[in-house]
């Protein structure tokens, strides 16, 4: 994506003042040969994906992490069409092979997913729980949840008559076994992640 491709380049010309790349590969190859991306919008091609291309991937390259973007939106299709029961044996399926790969390979996996929740401006979590897109079930499968958020401030001057807006963004740990439950501000700008 383009977005992704902003961030390679940005990221290797800072890095490239330390570290000259090779001659023969442009910035982006440098950076990016290391990063393999695949699509799916199925469930079964997600399976596939992850039983067969990433195995074989781990086999050959040195893999550091996995990334799927997003569970919801490769099932969202079928989940209108196919019952509970099957909606729920496919997402455990996806789990089952997520956690295998993990634990088989010793690389964490990210899933990025759509929350549905009930958020006033102040608190992350003040009008109850945020719930996982895929339901009740995904809630219960996953080890660990971050939310991230991006919202609209509304900031008074001193008199309370002027009035601007501002883009806020939150990372909030919602469950970990090993961290507090809390949330910060962070930005994000050319020289990477940086806490407000």
């Amino acid at each position: 994506s383009m977005r992704f491709k902003q961030l390679i380049e940005t990221r290797a010309a800072q890095l490239h003042k330390h570290r000259p790349v090779r001659a023969e590969k442009s910035l982006f190859e440098e950076f990016s040969d290391r990063v393999y991306v695949e699509k799916t919008d199925t469930s079964s091609g997600l399976e596939h994906y992850l039983s067969r291309w990433i195995p074989k991937l781990a086999a050959e390259k040195n893999l550091g992490l996995v990334i799927v973007d997003s569970v919801a939106g490769a099932l969202r299709d079928e989940f209108i069409v196919n019952s509970a029961t099957r909606r729920t044996e496919t997402l455990w399926r996806i789990a089952k092979l997520l956690r295998s790969i993990s634990f088989k390979y010793n690389i964490p996996v990210v899933c990025i997913n759509q929350v549905t929740a009930n958020i006033d401006n102040n608190d992350l979590t003040s009008k109850g729980p945020n719930k996982a897109a895929l339901g009740l079930i995904w809630s219960n499968i996953v080890n660990e949840r971050y939310i991230l958020c991006k919202r609209e401030v509304l900031k008074f001057d001193t008199s309370g008559s002027e009035c601007s807006t501002s883009t806020e963004r939150l990372f909030s740990i919602e469950l970990s076994s090993h961290l507090q439950n809390t949330t910060v501000s962070y930005i994000i700008n050319t020289k990477g992640i940086r806490l407000v």
